[in-house]
């Protein structure tokens, strides 16, 4: 920065009005609001005068805000991207707010509300930072953009024709800073120091839906296998059989800086954790919550439907699994594994289709946009092998390509328990005793 004073800059006082006055907008997505959302810019203007009058504006999409603080020189070309959106998902008060979520109610200098912290609380900051530095004098040595979105939750497209921008104006970033980690006090027990914790990936997200049908009719003569029954047994196994920890080589860097800093149980934690990143996947995994999300990718029910009548058996029965895939993984990889977990014979009734999916193959920082569907569920085999049931006409999905039985979670439960000199890899040879097993009898 030029012309940054040796004192601190100025700050303006209100700024938690001002917040609590963007939380007021109902900016909420599915379904939304057109006035709202087109209020909120408005709120903005007013609130930001510098910024709005002396930065370069542009709307770039109808949701997609573009602002550019021109550098003092042109010597350093590449530039600083900022972003913050302001859309916010859906809250009801009866959910457990202890105070509207609308309100921006302020009590002891803190703001209640929808989007303090996802993420109107981070695009207050940085417009709050630009317009003190504006009313200091100072310029920044390279462009500053601010890219500001207001359909991020409903998987817009803002960012990604705001990328689109940049690319056709061959602008390049040197640093991109979006919503993530936060700047906390202790980042693990008995870790006592201010740690910055910055997200160098961002998890991909899917919608995956499974159906299931049944046989309908009266509640009062139910038969053996019902549709909702099936969705929930298919529920019971993903939640048996969560995919593979794996902590990656950053996230044991991230342990083995952090036991530099701790003390007690906390450093011997942290340093096992660095040195046996296997078996530290494998604790942090058993945490849940944070710690597994960590390691692994997540599968989450977020929304069940079945019957209309509480006294009608439903012909079908649905669950709508949110699914967070770790970089290592892929929509068709987490799919597979979805298929894999759920393919027992009394779910070959249920079914599988990607509803939303990252637009990269991997699971790297891109929003979610295009809709594929798997295709009909058909037979992929006239009979299921006995050791590992081959899992294709059990279930009946239709798989892109044919599975092994070596991709069996029996299979590969074999191959950890026989000794190494078996080498039972998947696609090797297999020893006579299982290729009986798995022979043409499927």
């Amino acid at each position: 920065m030029t012309g940054l004073p040796g004192i601190e800059v100025p700050r303006r006082a209100g700024v938690e009005e001002r917040l609590a006055a963007m939380v007021r907008i109902e900016t909420v997505t599915a379904p939304d609001d057109a006035a709202a959302f087109a209020e909120f810019p408005k709120l903005l203007a007013e609130l930001y005068p510098l910024v709005h009058s002396r930065l370069e504006s542009r709307t770039v999409v109808e949701r997609g805000i573009l602002l550019r603080w021109p550098a003092a020189s042109t010597e350093q070309r590449e530039a600083v991207v900022l972003m913050a959106h302001w859309d916010v998902v859906p809250a009801v008060e009866a959910d457990g707010w202890s105070t509207p979520p609308f309100a921006g109610t302020i009590a002891d200098g803190t703001v209640w509300g929808r989007g303090t912290l996802d993420d109107k609380g981070q695009l207050c900051v940085l417009l709050e930072a630009v317009e003190n530095l504006l009313a200091a004098g100072v310029t920044p040595k390279r462009d500053i953009y601010l890219c500001l979105g207001g359909n991020e939750e409903s998987y817009g497209d803002a960012n990604r024709a705001i990328a689109a921008d940049f690319q056709a104006r061959a602008v390049m970033p040197w640093l991109v800073l979006d919503e993530g980690g936060a700047v906390v006090d202790a980042p693990m027990p008995q870790v006592p120091v201010p740690a910055a914790m910055v997200g160098v990936a961002e998890k991909g997200v899917a919608t995956i839906e499974l159906r299931a049908v049944g046989k309908g009719g009266h509640a009062s003569a139910p038969g053996k296998e019902l549709a909702t029954t099936r969705i929930a047994r298919a529920i019971g196994r993903l939640q048996r059989h969560p995919f593979r920890p794996q902590l990656s080589e950053t996230g044991r860097e991230m342990f083995e800086e952090l036991s530099k800093h701790a003390s007690g149980r906390a450093r011997t934690l942290a340093r096992v954790i660095a040195r046996n990143p296997r078996l530290a996947a494998r604790i942090l995994a058993s945490q849940g919550g944070e710690a597994a999300a960590l390691v692994r990718t997540t599968v989450a029910v977020t929304m069940l439907s079945g019957g209309t009548a509480a006294n009608v058996l439903p012909n079908g029965a649905s669950a709508t699994l949110n699914v967070r895939l770790a970089p290592s993984d892929t929509v068709a990889s987490a799919l597979e594994h979805i298929e894999r977990v759920i393919a027992i014979p009394r779910l070959r009734s249920c079914s599988t289709k990607v509803m939303s999916r990252p637009r990269s193959r991997r699971a790297m920082g891109h929003s979610l946009s295009s809709f594929a569907q798997r295709s009909t569920p058909r037979i992929l085999a006239s009979r299921p092998c006995r050791m590992c049931r081959c899992q294709r006409r059990i279930l009946g999905i239709s798989i892109a390509s044919p599975r092994r039985c070596t991709d069996s979670l029996r299979w590969k439960w074999m191959r950890r328990s026989a000794p190494a000199s078996t080498a039972l890899t998947s696609g090797s040879a297999s020893p006579p005793w299982i290729a009986a097993c798995c022979s043409i009898r499927r």
